[in-house]
């Protein structure tokens, strides 16, 4: 890309602005590329060290991040890419973004201009920070007006960067839950969250270039003493100096998390606007009482609902369809559907699917999993949790959702370096934009008690292969559902994105599923456990479709592994779908386990031949006899053990017409009659 040069006039009012001739004259000779901020707008995007998706990846990004943009290149196939800067965690990167997912926008204002616009800087909280270096063209363009009126911005910014003033010695407390405390004002480093009234030292306080007073405090946190700054709005400041009492760390505040917005002070709705926020929300009366009982224990949850103009009926149906919806074939009877294609009634046993343990959901399920309703309590209500990243995520919630798994501890990679799954999960979840959580609980749902083939990296032409999601585990063309997994794992399968592939390390399994996670379900409006089984809401790809979960009960049984992971005052989001149409009340669990089949296995007459040959699905026959034939003796077997047979006998024929009934009574009480016709000559 050409450069252009910062020149005459304009270079000298940026000397004089700045005060530094010496620098400037050197900045004024270096070429400087046009420049701007960038929002990305996608989940896991990856930065390149040049432009081509065949670079070598430099980091990753994700929705709502902040990006330095410096100049633009296009690729070998046309596609623009821009230049970057940022920071994450501390460490500079620089490299190449696609620009299909970053929304830019050009610099307008001075480099203390374009930080203190919360439209353009850095968005509090954020992972990544906003590098703001190096923006001297839009600085030269903006220093005349700026020099001739005093620009109170420039005093404010050299306030902030050198005079501190001196408080005096007081104390204070911090003013809303999840406050962060920063290294430095404004977009310094995340030390660490603190809770409501949690009592701190002041020791000065500086100008921030928001235009806030800015404390720097000193406080107790995990036992140790720290400092650190927060905004003015956010700290009431006493009067009489007292020391911090107890340690304010407290469960789901992570000193490495960055992520996400401030979570100012909260203040906990009434009983009255609870009820009014419920009915602006658009919930049933049928949903309000379990909300309510919600509210009361946890008042800094958000609940909100999701209108999906569906009528229940409608989704039921499709829901329904055989196949879609599956549930152990060792459920009880009333779990598992009794239509043609899914339950042989001339056998009394159900088809098997998605290699042969599985069996089709009774639509009576179905109804029960689908009803929120049903699931509105402290711990089943997190299959609606939002599974976005989060800043009161931690790898102490990760901890608790694992303890006592085969993931509760460390893994062991190929090459013998040992680290934490939790640890693991946390790092993910951070970088793909997704629930730590939700990644942990997701692969302990697929793993169970981590004894698959899947995760041992031990099968014959899949050494050191693993796939913790089991992404791409179905049987086909004669491959079980875990070799169908390894081979996709492999790499050996096509498809737009490789999503890390191979996934030759544990590492790099768990990394690539988050991101297929995230790809596929979570940025696409499937964004609950409920959502991923239920796809009632991702149009683009067709409703009730693209469900990542099979098992009817996958979603409630996860949520009950998430919900470990909560912590005291985690301020969680959950987003519970509404239908047009449902019941008044919610719908019942089946539990009758009673067989409700009512099919004969064999029915016959001795010594005689029915016309036609017997058919457990046919109930009327014929038969001819001699005049000679005078008894007919009629007998028959049920295909379940559990049902009752009669109408069977020896009887005498009257010449002509004579009708037999048979009746087959399943243990429901649901009978079949059968009819012989016999006619002695």
């Amino acid at each position: 890309m050409k450069r252009n040069s910062v020149k005459g006039e304009k270079g000298r009012k940026l000397a004089v602005f700045l005060g530094m001739t010496a620098f400037s004259v050197a900045l004024l000779a270096m070429p400087v590329m046009a420049k701007g901020t960038g929002t990305v707008t996608g989940t896991g995007v990856n930065i390149r060290k040049s432009a081509g998706t065949a670079a070598e990846k430099v980091t990753t990004v994700t929705t709502g991040d902040q990006l330095r943009v410096t100049g633009s290149k296009k690729d070998s196939t046309g596609k623009k890419w821009y230049k970057v800067t940022l920071t994450q965690n501390g460490t500079k990167y620089t490299g190449y973004i696609i620009s299909d997912y970053v929304n830019y926008k050009k610099d307008t204002k001075t480099a203390d201009q374009t930080a203190a616009n919360p439209a353009a800087a850095q968005a509090e909280g954020s992972t990544t920070v906003l590098d703001v270096s190096g923006i001297a063209k839009d600085a030269a363009q903006n220093t005349s007006s700026q020099a001739n009126t005093g620009n109170t911005q420039n005093n404010t910014n050299n306030n902030a960067a050198g005079n501190q003033t001196t408080a005096a010695k007081k104390t204070g407390a911090i003013q809303g839950n999840y406050v962060r405390i920063r290294k430095k004002p404004v977009a310094g480093n995340v030390v660490c969250q603190l809770m409501k009234d949690t009592a701190v030292t002041i020791k000065g306080s500086k100008k921030g270039t928001d235009g806030y007073t800015w404390y720097k405090i000193s406080f107790k946190y995990g036992g140790k003493k720290k400092t650190g700054y927060v905004r003015s709005d956010l700290l009431k400041v006493n009067e009489t100096k007292q020391e911090p009492a107890a340690d304010p760390a407290q469960p789901g505040a992570d000193p490495a998390n960055t992520n996400g917005t401030d979570q100012t002070t909260v203040t906990p709705l009434t009983d009255a606007e609870f009820e009014s926020y419920l009915t602006a929300q658009g919930f049933p009366e049928s949903y309000k009482v379990p909300l309510r009982q919600l509210h009361t224990v946890h008042p800094e949850w958000t609940f909100k609902a999701v209108q999906t103009n569906l009528a229940w009926n409608e989704v039921v149906a499709a829901e329904s369809a055989v196949g879609k919806n599956l549930v152990s074939k060792n459920a009880i009877v009333s779990w598992k559907s009794l239509e043609s294609t899914a339950y042989n009634r001339k056998k009394n046993t159900w088809y098997g699917f998605d290699g042969g343990s599985w069996a089709a959901a009774s639509t009576a399920l179905v109804q029960y999993y689908l009803d929120p309703r049903n699931f509105l309590g402290e711990s089943s209500v997190f299959q609606f949790e939002s599974l976005e990243y989060e800043a009161y995520q931690n790898v102490e919630g990760i901890k608790a959702l694992l303890a006592g798994s085969f993931m509760g501890g460390d893994y062991t990679e190929p090459d013998g370096s040992v680290r934490s799954y939790a640890d693991a999960f946390l790092e993910i979840g951070k970088q793909v934009g997704v629930s730590p959580y939700h990644l942990a609980a997701r692969c302990y749902q697929e793993q169970g008690k981590g004894r698959s083939d899947s995760i041992k990296g031990t099968v014959a032409g899949f050494e050191n292969i693993f796939n913790y999601y089991n992404i791409g585990a179905y049987a086909s063309g004669g491959n079980s559902p875990t070799r169908q997994g390894l081979i996709y794992a492999s790499g050996q399968t096509s498809g737009a994105n490789n999503y890390e592939r191979p996934w030759n390390t544990r590492y790099k399994s768990l990394l690539g599923g988050a991101e297929y996670v995230a790809q596929k379900y979570v940025k696409v409006k499937q964004n609950t456990l409920y959502f991923q089984k239920f796809n009632v809401v991702n149009t683009k790809n067709g409703l009730y479709k693209h469900q990542y979960m099979a098992n009817v009960q996958a979603a409630a049984s996860e949520a009950q592994k998430m919900s470990k992971a909560c912590q005291t005052g985690d301020r969680l989001v959950f987003y519970i779908p509404v239908y047009t149409g449902m019941p008044e009340t919610a719908c019942v669990k089946p539990t009758d386990n009673r067989n409700p089949n009512n099919y004969l296995a064999t029915l016959a007459v001795t010594d005689q031949e029915l016309t036609p040959v017997f058919d457990p699905e046919t109930e009327s026959y014929d038969l001819t006899v001699k005049k000679k034939v005078k008894t007919a003796e009629i007998t028959a077997t049920a295909v379940a053990s559990t049902s009752v047979i009669s109408g069977t006998g020896t009887y005498d024929l009257e010449r002509g017409d004579n009708v037999f009934t048979i009746t087959c009574t399943a243990q429901t009480g649901e009978a079949k009659t059968y009819t012989i016709h016999i006619v002695r000559k």
